[in-house]
């Protein structure tokens, strides 16, 4: 029974039984992280201690309302997070359309190449990924990395490791 018991031994005593509800739980809905929902549970318990309503509760009792509550939130909550991941999806989108539309072809740069290099960036180019086709041709315009990682969404080290890889592809394909 936890008739004097405090919230912290409680949380201590189930805490395992809890995080196993939540693994369980997760099991049917992937989307959603379990510290969150380890959160949530322990925002219920305390509510439910601040209330009384924990007094004279045995430790299975306890865990059952926690699963019902977890069970109720992640119910209620289900639409707001398919909607938020449909959101994100479609703004990722409209992302990639428009890094698509601002990437100019080759020819749009002026420069002193001669044709030879042109033809010889066309064909090491079809090696690349689009990604770093993108990353190459904003690095001709002239970007740094770090607007180039502002542009593509990443990290200027990531750019940093991309740009490496392309130089190693570069010197495969041309030995």
């Amino acid at each position: 029974m936890s008739a004097g018991r405090t919230l912290n031994e409680i949380i201590n005593n189930i805490r395992y039984q809890l995080k196993a509800i939540i693994r369980k739980l997760n099991i049917n809905y992937q989307y959603i992280d379990s510290d969150d929902l380890y959160q949530e549970v322990l925002l219920y318990l305390w509510l439910q201690n601040k209330n009384g309503q924990l007094r004279d509760k045995n430790d299975s009792y306890i865990l059952q309302g926690c699963y019902y509550y977890l069970k109720n939130y992640i119910r209620k909550n289900i639409k707001q997070v398919i909607d938020y991941q449909a959101h994100d999806y479609l703004n990722r989108e409209v992302q990639n359309k428009k890094i698509k539309e601002k990437i100019p072809s080759i020819v749009d740069y002026p420069n002193n190449y001669t044709l030879e290099e042109y033809l010889y960036y066309d064909e090491f180019s079809k090696k690349l990924s689009r990604k770093e086709k993108t990353l190459l041709n904003f690095r001709l315009k002239g970007l740094t990395n770090r607007e180039i990682g502002r542009e593509l969404g990443i990290s200027h080290t990531m750019v940093s490791k991309m740009r490496e890889k392309i130089k190693k592809k570069y010197q495969f394909y041309n030995q």
